[in-house]
This record gives structure tokens, C-alpha cells and sequence, in this order.
């Protein structure tokens, strides 16, 4: 008798197996060469901090797979955008539906202004991050001022956070997925950093931690002091404030 095989098994899926075994969708793909296809990103920071500039910077991070196709919805009137080639939207109910999407596209959305959404445009926003950036690759950028202005439900689903100097204490000590640790050290790492100076954190990448895109931030050089209370104390886990259940005031 055949010796059973052990292990998981790789099935075909027809939502995703068409674009998830393309190298740049891969988990290790790497900042450098642009974040991997169906990567869902926060860029956040406060007015005026190099937030467009920085998207600008993301996409040009990767030559040889470019975009096919990249939507903006962004208020009217604002020309920030005009420089790229792309279709700007003004309004939630203009986003095109699963079926109108070309599913052979690497194709990316871009939603500006998320610091006031209405509850329908939510449900919206909330489908273009869990299922069609899953199950068709659609990458997706979320632009926001405030970090605590993201509905709880669409920061949760990021994998990808970019951060501004200028927003980086309060958006840190909201990102669940790092350590508490890591959170310090960051924050000691950018103090002495520029207005338009940017912290990328990529969950799904072995080199997390980033400044500017492309420097890797070795987190074993960084040197804290924890302030007291913040760390495990007695072992006991001391849980933040700003990590309660309430979580953004």
C-alpha cells in the first residue's frame, strides 16, 4: 500500500488562484519593489504631512508590474491626483461593482478623505476590503488625517500601515498586531525624525518594519527605557488604555 501522504494540499480556487501565485502578490515580496498585489494599506497623517506624495512613491516602487488600472474617489474639485493616469470618482455609488471589474487586471482603489464616511459608504468601503481585495487581488489604499477616524471594522482588515511622523504616537498605540515593544521603539526612532518622514509597517513581511519606504528599521539596535505600566509588570499583562475594548475615543 502507498505510504499516505501528510501535509496540507493545494487546491484550486478559481477567485483567487488566477493572481495569488504571481510573484508579486507574494507575502515576501518586499517594500522595495512595492507593496504585493491585494495588499490592503493605511497611509496616515495629518494635513499637509506627504501623505499623496508617499502614495505617489508606493506606486512607482515597481517598474516591471504596474498597475493596469487605479481608481480614485476623492472629493470634486481637488486636482492632487491629475498628474497620475487613473479614473477619478466623487461619489461611493460610482464604484464599480464585482462584475464590472476586470478580474485579469492588477488594479488598485484609492479612497481619500475616510475621516467622516457615512455608515452606507461604509458597507461599501467594508466589501472592497474583505472580499474583492481577497478573492480578486484589488489593492486598496485608505487615506485618512485622524488614524481613530477609520471605522474599528476596515483598520482591522490592513495589512499595511504608513505612518507620518506627525500621526505616528496616537496611530501607533492602535495598531493591535505589533508588540508593545515594538510600539516604543518606533516611537524612538522617528522622534527625531522630519514632518514629512514616514514609519511602513507591513504585517505579512519579514523585514516589518521600514522608514521612508525603503530602509529597513533594525528594531535590535533601539534602545528603550519603557515607561512604567506599559510593559509586563510582576508577569502580569498590563493592557494600555488605548487597548481596551473602547479602543479609539
Amino acid at each position: 500500500m502507498e505510504k499516505e501522504k501528510k501535509g496540507i494540499f493545494v487546491f484550486n480556487n478559481k477567485d483567487k488562484s488566477p493572481w495569488n501565485t504571481l510573484e508579486d502578490s507574494k507575502a515576501t515580496y518586499g517594500i522595495n519593489r512595492g507593496f504585493r498585489r491585494g495588499s490592503k494599506i493605511c497611509v496616515c497623517g495629518v494635513p499637509s504631512s506627504g501623505k499623496t506624495n508617499t502614495i505617489f512613491n508606493i506606486l512607482t516602487r515597481d517598474p516591471e508590474h504596474p498597475f493596469d488600472k487605479i481608481w480614485v474617489l476623492q472629493f470634486e474639485g481637488s486636482e492632487e491626483y491629475d498628474s497620475l493616469y487613473c479614473d477619478k470618482i466623487h461619489k461611493y455609488e460610482e464604484l464599480p461593482t464585482s462584475n464590472e471589474i476586470d478580474k485579469t487586471q492588477k488594479q488598485l482603489f484609492i479612497f481619500e478623505d475616510l475621516d467622516e464616511i457615512p455608515k452606507q459608504d461604509k458597507s461599501i468601503l467594508d466589501r472592497y476590503m474583505r472580499f474583492l481585495s481577497s478573492h480578486i487581488g484589488l489593492s486598496v489604499i485608505l487615506v485618512v488625517q485622524n488614524f481613530c477616524s477609520l471605522p474599528i471594522s476596515l483598520r482591522r482588515k490592513c495589512d499595511v500601515f504608513v505612518i507620518s511622523k506627525t500621526a505616528l504616537n496616537q496611530a501607533l498605540d492602535y495598531v493591535r498586531e505589533i508588540s508593545k515593544e515594538d510600539k516604543l521603539k518606533l516611537k524612538e526612532y522617528m522622534k527625531d525624525k522630519g514632518r514629512f518622514d514616514f514609519v511602513s509597517i507591513d504585517l505579512c513581511a519579514v523585514d516589518k518594519y521600514r522608514f521612508n519606504l525603503d530602509t529597513i528599521i533594525d528594531m535590535s539596535k533601539i534602545k528603550i527605557i519603557a515607561p512604567e505600566g506599559y510593559m509586563k509588570d510582576n508577569k502580569k499583562k498590563v493592557i494600555l488604555e488605548s487597548e481596551s475594548e473602547d479602543d479609539c475615543p
